[in-house]
């Protein structure tokens, strides 16, 4: 049987409004007002950190987020883009470069 796979980039920007949009939605703290200079993945307790420059006085803030919410996120932000990802699709992010990717796999 055939097998899809759909990657989704999103760079850093763009993961930014994706998960600011959903803590918007859920009612939970906001992340920090800023420019995100990386995103690093903790595998041992599957959390993302994403380390930010407030550009007013350039100081280093820090969130962190479970896999499972980085994935939500970008979810609702392709379903707001008309992206279609296939609800059945087994789901996974990770960082390439300067992109975070959502992988659905089918």
């Amino acid at each position: 049987m055939p097998r899809e796979e759909k990657r989704v980039f999103f760079n850093y920007s763009e993961t930014y409004n994706a998960i600011y949009s959903l803590c918007n939605k859920k009612g939970l703290e906001k992340p920090p007002t800023g420019t995100v200079q990386s995103i690093n993945h903790d595998k041992k307790t599957d959390t993302y950190s994403l380390s930010f420059i407030d550009p007013i006085d350039s100081s280093t803030k820090n969130a962190n987020y479970k896999t499972d919410f980085i994935a939500a996120a970008l979810l609702l932000s392709c379903m707001g883009s008309g992206i279609p990802i296939s609800k059945r699709a087994q789901k996974s992010v990770y960082i390439e470069d300067e992109y975070t990717i959502l992988l659905a796999e089918q």
